[in-house]
């Protein structure tokens, strides 16, 4: 499960979890008593954490393996759920979440901007989308799990080609 492509808490993947930590960290203050999606989440590392400030989260993976485990070591959370599938299409009704989480995800996908399109569909009106992604100009090396890293320009280009506040 964990191949490099995900960040685990393995001593030797440490800098690597910390880093992608601190998008969760930073989205608690927004997931604050609301209804939430993780995509991409994994085994569910960050998701279970937004599931601590949330009315309700749910992670969703494409692979039904890590779901499962997800599943097995975050069992004990009544208001975390998780499903497996690949988007888009995200496996989750149109305008049912508050919040969605994409962090480290949106460049490992082909299809990035009917993923953004689909995220709009399933947030509320007045949702918040959160998105954290490689900057491509910062990139020491090139990861070859990523289809696509952006500068800043091209997701400010995507995202404001669907969202009006970015």
């Amino acid at each position: 499960m964990f191949d490099r492509e995900r960040p685990s808490f393995e001593d030797a993947n440490n800098v690597t979890v910390q880093r992608c930590f601190f998008a969760y960290e930073f989205a608690k203050t927004f997931v604050q008593d609301k209804i939430t999606a993780d995509i991409g989440c994994a085994d569910g590392y960050g998701t279970q954490y937004l599931a601590d400030f949330s009315k309700a989260t749910v992670g969703v993976d494409y692979s039904e393996a890590t779901i499962a485990e997800a599943r097995r070591k975050h069992a004990a959370k009544k208001n975390l759920s998780f499903k497996s599938g690949s988007v888009p299409p995200i496996p989750l009704e149109s305008e049912s979440m508050d919040v969605v989480t994409a962090f480290q995800f949106i460049e490992h996908i082909h299809d990035r901007s009917g993923f953004v399109r689909d995220v709009h569909r399933v947030l509320k009106p007045g949702g918040v989308f959160l998105c954290s992604t490689p900057n491509i100009k910062m990139s020491i090396a090139r990861n070859p799990f990523h289809v696509h890293e952006y500068t800043f320009d091209e997701m400010e280009k995507e995202i404001s080609s669907v969202f009006n506040n970015f």
